[in-house]
């Protein structure tokens, strides 16, 4: 199998520049990416700029991959098996031009593999999901098969993102969700993000992070605190209480009428995240940028206070 590494080492640089846009990176090195492959490479481990590519793909392109990453978290499928599986939503033609779409940006990959049984039989297990492997597994015969997958550098992201579009369980209204429930959601590196952001230390898992994350950032003090910094970016300032004042809830074309350019787009919704003040996810088919409940009551209760009367600098905080 190959990585995301392999696929673009032979690309020049328009062509990095291409898959870059894709993924609303626009801030190209003076001398080009082709000179910086590695932390280019390091730019897709990012859930929001997953996002700006579900929200390129098609219907069809995104029941493809959902159903290649799935709820089983697998990275890979038999090719001929999914193709049974989803003909009824992605019949042929609809199956072969969705598949080649994907393949031309790299964002999936058809090779021929050995399985056996349920277990894909191949070297890079540290980078892959096979299957249970077991005694029953090995009595089963070696077949030759044609897997596609998603290559291992973007499918943690392309996961996480296709649950979003597709969930499993009926979910909240984005929102509605309090910031602990956002939070928890949150690759690691997000959560670290945040914590740096405030120089907050994380601790245990993912719950205990988010939840002691939530309870420091919903002090209104600190929210107003956090406000107060953010008059350093008035753009980002405007774009939260206009946010605020349509209900806490806008689809990202919505916001685009405010913010037409996509590199700007992307650092704005990142900025936000690291504040911990707005997110943006899929609710189903179509992406939304949320404040989460709790602190869009807070925002509201204190909608009195102009925004840009938020004090800057140190404040004493009614609690440490």
């Amino acid at each position: 199998m190959k990585s995301l590494q392999q696929l673009l080492a032979k690309q020049n640089e328009e062509e990095l520049e291409r898959f870059a846009k894709l993924w609303a990176i626009e801030s190209t090195p003076r001398d080009g990416w082709i000179h910086h492959r590695t932390s280019f490479l390091q730019r897709f481990d990012d859930i929001i700029a997953a996002r700006f590519v579900w929200e390129r793909l098609s219907g069809d392109e995104r029941v493809l991959l959902f159903n290649i990453l799935g709820p089983a978290r697998l990275n890979w499928a038999e090719r001929e098996a999914l193709a049974k599986k989803v003909q009824k939503v992605l019949p042929g033609e609809r199956f072969e031009a969705a598949l080649a779409s994907l393949k031309e940006r790299f964002f999936l990959e058809e090779e021929a593999a050995k399985l056996q049984g349920d277990q894909l039989l191949d070297g890079r297990a540290s980078y892959y999901s096979y299957g249970t492997y077991g005694s029953k597994s090995k009595k089963n015969p070696i077949r030759d098969v044609t897997i596609l997958y998603v290559p291992q550098e973007i499918s943690d992201t392309f996961h996480r993102v296709s649950r979003e579009v597709f969930p499993v369980h009926e979910e909240l209204p984005p929102e509605r969700m309090t910031l602990e429930q956002v939070l928890v959601e949150l690759p690691q590196s997000n959560l670290n993000a945040i914590s740096n952001h405030y120089g907050w230390m994380p601790y245990g898992g993912a719950q205990s992070t988010a939840r002691g994350l939530a309870l420091l950032l919903l002090q209104p003090d600190r929210l107003a605190y956090t406000l107060g910094r953010l008059q350093l970016e008035p753009a980002i300032l405007e774009l939260l209480r206009w946010l605020r004042k349509v209900g806490g809830r806008a689809t990202m074309q919505e916001v685009r009428k405010r913010i037409g350019d996509e590199g700007q787009l992307s650092a704005t919704l990142h900025l936000l995240a690291d504040y911990a003040l707005a997110f943006d996810r899929f609710k189903g088919q179509e992406r939304v940028l949320f404040i989460p409940g709790d602190i869009y009551k807070i925002l509201v209760d204190s909608a009195s206070i102009p925004m840009a009367e938020y004090p800057v600098g140190l404040v004493p905080l009614s609690s440490p």
